[in-house]
């Protein structure tokens, strides 16, 4: 009985130390994707670009179209447990924020067009946007926005740069509560 106790402990806390770690693209794969064009860089006060492609139900989710004061472009996949972790933190921050200007764009890393659309159900991702090319780690806007690890995000602002990036779901609290006082 000591030793089942002590093994499920051990269980316990080597599953607690899995969930709390970023999954990054040399967990996943060890080759690095074909880069047909270089990396946007991270740093803020850069112009965002035109984001478009292919929603959940086969619609045409662009970038430029969505009407918010801050987006947030979040990168994640349904395979990826800090990503799950991070989506209620999200919903909320959404709910929260969404009548005073704020909007999310998530681009999944999946390559099985039905997990992802059931972890956007299961997760109740609620806002309308959500695109991806299945691709995986080697996705068009992954390798264009040097996304490495996942979660990861970019918040924009009303003029299309970049104010923020990589934020947990603290600094994404507090960042929003000072831009929507």
């Amino acid at each position: 009985m000591k030793v089942l106790v002590k093994n499920s402990s051990i269980l316990f806390v080597c599953a607690i130390i899995f969930l709390s770690c970023k999954f990054t693209k040399k967990d996943v794969v060890e080759t690095a994707p074909k880069n047909e064009s270089v990396a946007v860089s991270k740093s803020e006060n850069r112009q965002f670009i035109e984001i478009e492609g292919l929603g959940p139900k086969g619609d045409t989710v662009k970038f430029s179209n969505i009407k918010a004061k801050y987006i947030l472009v979040e990168f994640w996949a349904s395979w990826c447990p800090p990503c799950r972790q991070f989506n209620p933190w999200l919903v909320s921050l959404y709910s929260k924020y969404q009548s005073k200007g704020f909007e999310v764009l998530s681009i999944s890393l999946d390559t099985d067009a039905d997990k992802w659309r059931n972890a956007i159900a299961k997760d109740g991702l609620i806002w309308p946007n959500h695109l991806s090319d299945l691709g995986g780690w080697d996705s068009y806007w992954a390798v264009k926005y040097g996304v490495e690890s996942i979660p990861d995000n970019f918040l924009v602002d009303p003029n299309g740069k970049v104010i923020a990036s990589s934020m947990s779901h603290e600094q994404l609290e507090t960042t929003l509560a000072n831009l929507f006082k």
